[in-house]
């Protein structure tokens, strides 16, 4: 919850100053994300409230609506550059990991735990 109304906070704070060219890298990269994300998946909780057929939609959909859809944007941004930033050896040694690779399905499913924890 913190990390949501920081997040706001500082979108809002930069719609004031008038751009957020000032901002690390990192920290504009995540804001510039956050926003769409939470609208994505607003829009995809209410295909989900409205009962719109979608692939495995029932399946994933009762846990989608268990999180407001900026807390779920917020552990989806920390998860995947969590995993980026870890790295993943796509082939060969694993020992050899590489910062920025990370397989979907390890980064699916580390945010499933996450969400479900939640």
């Amino acid at each position: 919850d913190r990390e949501v109304q920081r997040y706001k906070e500082e979108a809002r704070m930069t719609a004031a100053r008038g751009g957020g060219a000032e901002l690390p890298l990192g920290r504009r990269l995540l804001q510039g994300f956050f926003a769409p994300l939470t609208a994505a998946i607003e829009l995809e909780q209410e295909a989900v409230r409205l009962k719109v057929h979608g692939v495995d939609r029932s399946k994933y959909g009762p846990f989608l609506l268990m999180l407001n859809p900026d807390k779920l944007a917020v552990i989806t941004l920390h998860t995947v550059i969590s995993q980026l930033m870890k790295g993943e050896q796509m082939f060969g040694d694993p020992s050899e990991a590489q910062a920025g690779m990370c397989k979907f399905v390890r980064a699916v499913e580390t945010l499933g735990t996450l969400v479900q924890a939640e």
